[in-house]
């Protein structure tokens, strides 16, 4: 079964580079391609791809803003983000949106086969020469004190973590959605969390801190 895929790059050139690229990997399929992002919103909510690959700087919408049409947690397709800016703050942003992977362009020859597969199976796929900037997400724990969330709220935290939806988590905690999505607020709050899936985001990069960290309360 092949991975379908759409692009939206408005550098025809470019573009046409990138499906040259992707067409060498017998396991990806191109589906369709925009040149703009209003264009991309469409073929995306029409198509449901499994990837969509998106230069950040496009007429009509950025990648940016195409990622805040979405609800990332629940929606199939996941996001790469092909670029040539190298700034912590664009990264940063893209990634609290739902991004998955967030490749440069001058890096795309060797990465961007990889990284879709990646993305497709469920990782974060950065490229290497600015890996330094997920470390640095990482280091967030260093900033917080778990120790102000509470039980309850910790429960949480390790299923978020483990990538469960609030609905998941709801049902294997017995627990209302109305409840999860307050603690989910307040776990947020507790360790200077902003944007939307900024949690989400933060638990999976701190994965292995909060299930050794879990074993303790246990």
């Amino acid at each position: 079964m092949s991975i379908k895929i759409i692009i939206a790059d408005d550098h025809p050139i470019f573009l046409a580079g990138l499906k040259e690229i992707i067409s060498y990997d017998k396991d990806l399929e191109i589906i369709d391609t925009a040149s703009e992002g209003l264009k991309a919103i469409e073929i995306i909510k029409e198509l449901n791809p499994d990837i969509a690959v998106m230069d950040f700087d496009m007429p009509g919408k950025n990648a940016l803003q195409i990622l805040r049409e979405f609800d990332t947690e629940n929606v199939k397709t996941k996001f790469i983000i092909l670029t040539m800016h190298k700034a912590e703050d664009i990264y940063n942003a893209v990634i609290d949106e739902g991004a998955s992977g967030y490749i440069l362009k001058e890096n795309s020859v060797e990465d961007l086969a990889k990284g879709i597969k990646k993305v497709f199976n469920g990782d974060q796929y950065i490229s290497p020469t600015i890996h330094h900037f997920e470390d640095n997400r990482a280091n967030y724990k260093k900033q917080n004190n778990f120790s102000v969330i509470s039980n309850a709220e910790w429960r949480v935290l390790v299923k978020i973590a483990e990538s469960l939806s609030t609905q998941q988590i709801a049902e294997q905690l017995f627990l209302s959605k109305k409840t999860i999505e307050s603690h989910r607020s307040n776990i947020a709050l507790k360790l200077f969390l902003d944007g939307k899936n900024s949690l989400l985001k933060f638990a999976i990069a701190n994965k292995e801190i909060i299930l050794r960290e879990n074993k303790i309360r246990a």
